[in-house]
């Protein structure tokens, strides 16, 4: 995730043909500024508004003298990474934001307070690492979940009747056995019941196959093993302590997943 913060000392009139790759948050701190995305205007007042201006689209803005404000700005991959591993289902379309952001909303109010906390936390010379990457998921989480944007149907689970219990039981077994070679009989027979019915209860019920969940667990045991690594730990340790056998692959995988590659999820680990 990338952070700007500047201030704009007389007034401005900006246009862009569109930032690639990249959702922007503009929050003002003192003054006023107007934008106009995908046709709405949008004007962006301390504590009450903001904007969010989606990747590849153009704004024009002008601001006022003395106009101050902070951006935050993050790469698409990885905010539609983070909304895939929130629904467990893959991003269908591209994902565009209602341009204004209410601030005064609870759900507004709510993202520009983590939002804050964010900010503050990245310029503190001190800071703790730990708490930033907390912030980090908490700030991707709170503009997938409290903000409007084109994929909010994915984010309401549909109705869900009760899981059966050997379900639970088949993702305790592949969570205490993610870096083991596991196959889909393996898995039917340690629960005891039939491949095809394993399979059509996480059709069902999860919405994958137990195969794909199970890759899901491990990316996510990787990520959480990247984050936390030791010094001296290597990428291939990590992902084959988490099951990923195929170096490759995993690194494909992964950065498909979380919209960046272990390497660099690993350079940001808490210390």
């Amino acid at each position: 995730m990338h952070f700007h913060a500047g201030s704009v000392q007389d007034a401005l009139e900006y246009s862009s043909e569109g930032i690639q790759q990249r959702f922007v948050l503009v929050l003002g701190s003192r003054g006023q500024w107007r934008g106009r995305h995908l046709g709405q205007d949008v004007d962006v007042v301390p504590g009450r508004s903001g904007i969010i201006i989606s990747p590849d689209r153009p704004l024009v803005s002008r601001s006022e003298a003395g106009y101050v404000n902070f951006t935050i700005a993050i790469d698409a991959p990885v905010l539609e990474g983070h909304m895939q591993s929130l629904t467990g289902r893959p991003m269908r379309g591209r994902l565009e934001f209602d341009p204004a952001v209410n601030l005064e909303t609870p759900g507004g109010e709510s993202f520009h307070r983590i939002a804050q906390a964010f900010v503050y936390e990245l310029n503190r010379p001190d800071g703790s690492p730990r708490l930033l990457v907390t912030l980090r998921e908490a700030l991707l989480t709170s503009l997938s979940t409290c903000l409007p944007h084109s994929h909010q149907e994915q984010l309401t689970p549909p109705p869900r009747y009760p899981s059966p219990g050997y379900l639970r039981k088949a993702e305790e077994f592949l969570d205490a056995h993610l870096d083991e070679p596991l196959t889909m009989t393996a898995i039917a027979n340690e629960i005891g019941i039939s491949s095809r019915a394993l399979q059509a209860a996480f059709r069902s019920h999860r919405g994958c196959s137990p195969m794909q969940f199970l890759k899901e667990r491990r990316l996510e045991r990787a990520r959480q093993g990247l984050l936390g690594a030791e010094l001296g730990a290597t990428v291939a340790e990590i992902a084959t302590a988490a099951g990923m056998d195929h170096l490759g692959r995993f690194s494909v995988e992964y950065k498909k997943r979380f919209g960046e590659s272990p390497s660099e999820t690993m350079r940001r680990r808490v210390r």
